[in-house]
């Protein structure tokens, strides 16, 4: 029989193993039960905290990779405006300086 704490949400479960009438029964037969089950108890929470830091570290790469992407989107985004603002602006100069030749030939017209 074990009993499973919890302590917090999503923390990792733990078992405390609690005799009963069978261990002591073994325990008489065999001095050294209780000792493996201890053992066993201490396995089985090492490996259940192994899980939940390996479950952490998944989680964290997911979100670090999650900014990662985030800023690449952001900066592909950035790049497309400035590429952008530039062709409208180099567009507005060649306007310009086809108003101003235009401009200049009426004057010479004149």
């Amino acid at each position: 029989m074990s009993t499973h704490d919890r302590s917090g949400h999503g923390a990792a479960r733990t078992t405390t193993h609690e005799s009963s009438d069978e261990d002591l029964v073994e325990a008489q037969k065999n001095p050294d039960y209780l000792k493996l089950l201890k053992q066993l108890d201490e396995t089985y929470n090492r490996k259940v905290e192994e899980s939940e830091l390996r479950r952490q570290y998944e989680v964290s790469s997911i979100r670090q990779w999650s900014r990662v992407e985030r800023q690449e989107i952001h900066n592909t985004y950035n790049n497309a405006v400035k590429k952008e603002r530039q062709r409208i602006k180099q567009d507005i100069l060649e306007k310009i300086a086809y108003l101003e030749a235009e401009m200049e030939l009426l004057k010479d017209e004149k």
